[in-house]
């Protein structure tokens, strides 16, 4: 039941879009009716879309662009200045999908306090990715019990809401090594399984928010606005 709930909570557009959008990122299903279907066709149309939206203070436009701003470009940069400047009026306003973007801009500008309050602001709101990469914070340079005990407390809260890349997350903290010998095993055996698992959710649902978390090695490829017209 507290997947469905969370699942409408954050509902997102379907596959269609992947005809103006290439790339993991959370659409949500609002965006329908904010964007006209003419709009989608054309990369430079789209872009302008998200940007006007975001100057009227639309949160999910001003998350997507912020997102966008964070990817490592070509010279090995980020815009994060952007990115904050983007999501600090929607996260003011508690919009969980800003502060999630926000957390993540705050990592980057090297403020890891106000990061994690952001981050624990949108995991309150049973964000999926925030809820998923609330277990990253503790993964930070720690090792005590303590610290294991509540990312496995935090994983299990995220497959309880659905996040479909809890698994593989999972997975990828027992490879380090750092659970013991035996979950490293575990971590490699199941890992295929894993990935297998979390690439045909992304399939079936590329712009939900049950599949999308940002990682810190993404480029500018993840995400794609893509020109339909000759």
């Amino acid at each position: 039941m507290l997947k469905a709930r969370i699942r409408k909570r954050y509902w997102s557009v379907g596959r269609s879009w992947r005809r103006c959008l290439r790339g993991l990122v959370y659409i949500p299903a609002a965006a329908e009716q904010q964007v006209s279907p003419s709009a989608r066709n054309d990369a430079n149309v789209f872009r302008s879309e998200l940007e006007r939206l975001s100057l009227l203070g639309v949160p999910w436009a001003c998350a997507i662009l912020a997102y966008w701003a964070l990817l490592l470009k070509s010279d090995g940069k980020r815009d994060v200045e952007r990115a904050l400047s983007l999501c600090a009026g929607p996260a003011q306003d508690g919009d969980a999908y800003a502060e999630y973007i926000l957390a993540w801009s705050l990592v980057f500008k090297g403020d890891l306090a106000a990061a994690a309050t952001a981050m624990q602001n949108s995991s309150r709101q049973l964000f999926p990715p925030a809820v998923l990469d609330s277990a990253n914070f503790f993964w930070r340079d720690k090792t005590s019990y303590k610290d294991q005990a509540m990312m496995m407390l935090l994983l299990k809260q995220s497959d309880q809401i659905g996040h479909a890349g809890t698994f593989l997350r999972r997975c990828a903290f027992y490879r380090s090594g750092r659970f013991g010998i035996g979950r490293w095993a575990l971590g490699h055996l199941l890992w295929p399984f894993a990935s297998a698992k979390y690439l045909l959710a992304v399939w079936m649902s590329p712009f939900s928010a049950h599949v999308f978390s940002f990682s810190e090695r993404s480029d500018m490829r993840l995400l794609r606005f893509i020109s339909r017209t000759p």
